[in-house]
């Protein structure tokens, strides 16, 4: 039997230590990353892996081959143009959802981490000042999450599932999406859908699960950064470059936020000369950085790689397929 060819921009090690073998009617060509190694292998191949996170790839890499599905091992889909590679006959599948828990976990973890100041006790405690940043805490009466406002910002199935764990932990929640979001959800969280400005100006936290577009890009800005809350926290675990850096960054300096955590960047790696990473020492301790890992676990992996090959063989063999990004 003539196996099917695949080309994987991801190494094989990714998948061996999450447990997560091809089908043996594929014939794998792996690569560490995308090549112009890679680029021959591709003309002649069935099925492309791309992961989510990496460099623009050109859509012409992918005209005159008999790909059938180019599969992102992510939910995120900026790596390519969806509408030309489609236009080529190629599906363009991503994987969404299966971090959802793993994503959902961080924005809840950093915002108790930024409410109760854990990052500047644990600086001063090795410092050797455990008694100021003591009282300092106590006088400064920090939040827990109970009773806070939190809206979500896209109510896809990470969005979703960051909203239900806020609620678990007694936040009033509040969500906007371009769509019209399921009643039932909306209910069952006893939240509402509101406008995008409505969102800034009445939470205490506000949580971006959003893709990057056109529409998106630079949604944060100046110009709509003042609507927020003074003391408020933003979370961006979706795309960088929807929030405007340099706007962020002048708005701690100006105290205008209590904090901010994020995991994705508009340059990654991030550059030395990101305003955000030249923040003062002091601003410093209200802002977690993290190398977009947020939504990486050993869970999601495992089922993220497995649910990869599983949904291309069913589109090579003509079976009912899932994820398609159109």
């Amino acid at each position: 039997m003539t196996k099917f060819k695949i080309v994987s921009l991801r190494p094989e090690k990714d998948f061996t230590d999450n447990s997560a073998s091809p089908p043996t009617i594929f014939d794998v060509k792996f690569f560490d990353k995308y090549s112009i190694d890679a680029i021959e292998y591709i003309k002649k191949a069935d099925a492309v892996i791309l992961p989510a996170v990496g460099e623009y790839i050109d859509s012409n890499v992918f005209k005159n081959s008999k790909i059938k599905i180019l599969q992102i091992t992510g939910a995120g889909f900026d790596r390519i143009s969806e509408k030309e590679i489609r236009k080529l006959n190629i599906n363009v599948c991503n994987v969404s959802g299966v971090n959802s828990n793993a994503v959902a976990e961080f924005c809840v973890g950093s915002s108790i981490s930024l409410l109760r100041s854990f990052k500047k006790a644990d600086k001063n405690i090795f410092s050797g000042e455990y008694v100021k940043i003591r009282d300092k805490i106590i006088k400064d009466k920090l939040f827990e999450l109970n009773g806070l406002k939190v809206s979500i910002i896209g109510l896809g199935p990470i969005g979703m599932t960051t909203a239900k764990y806020f609620k678990m932990f007694g936040c009033k929640i509040f969500c906007h999406d371009i769509y019209n979001i399921d009643k039932n959800f909306l209910n069952e969280l006893d939240s509402k859908q509101v406008s995008f400005r409505e969102a800034l100006k009445i939470s205490d936290i506000i949580s971006f699960h959003l893709p990057l577009n056109n529409n998106t890009k630079n949604l944060v800005n100046k110009n709509n950064i003042s609507l927020i809350q003074p003391n408020s926290i933003i979370i961006n675990a979706s795309r960088g470059g929807i929030i405007n850096e340099n706007d962020l960054a002048e708005a701690l300096k100006n105290n205008h936020l209590r904090g901010v955590a994020i995991d994705v960047f508009q340059d990654e790696p991030i550059k030395p000369n990101n305003p955000i990473l030249n923040l003062p020492e002091k601003i410093q301790n209200n802002v977690i950085l993290t190398p977009h890992i947020a939504g990486i676990t050993k869970q999601s992996w495992n089922q993220l790689f497995k649910e990869s090959w599983l949904n291309i063989e069913n589109c090579l063999l003509g079976k009912p397929f899932k994820y398609l990004v159109n």
